[in-house]
C-alpha cells in the first residue's frame, strides 16, 4: 500500500457502512471535514492505539460525542478505540472497536 492511498481504496464495505451511519451524528453537531481533530495515541514504533478519550473533535472527546448521540447510553458505558499502523511513513486506521 502506498502512503497516498485514498479513503475509498482503504475502506472495507463494513467500515464504509459504519462510518456512513455515524456521519449524521457528527453533522448534527456542525462537524465538517475542516473541524479540528487532535489525537494523543499510545505509540509503539510502527503501531499505535487511541481511545475515544484520546480523540478530541472541536475540543470535545469522541467518547462524549458518541454518548451524547446514543439512546440510553450513560457516560462511561461506551468504549471506542482505534488501532493505527505506520505504512510507508503515513499513519492509517487499521481497526476500530465500538462497544456500547
Amino acid at each position: 500500500m502506498s502512503a497516498q492511498q485514498s479513503a475509498a481504496d482503504c475502506m472495507s464495505a463494513v467500515g464504509k457502512g459504519t462510518f456512513t451511519a455515524l456521519h449524521a451524528n457528527f453533522a448534527a453537531d456542525g462537524i465538517t471535514a475542516a473541524t479540528a481533530i487532535s489525537v494523543t495515541p499510545q505509540v509503539n514504533v510502527a503501531s499505535a492505539t487511541a481511545s475515544g478519550s484520546q480523540v478530541r473533535i472541536a475540543g470535545t472527546t469522541l467518547h462524549s460525542l458518541m454518548t451524547a448521540h446514543s439512546t440510553g447510553v450513560k457516560p462511561g458505558q461506551a468504549d471506542i478505540g482505534f488501532q493505527l499502523a505506520r505504512i510507508a511513513g503515513a499513519w492509517y486506521v487499521t481497526g476500530m472497536n465500538l462497544d456500547f
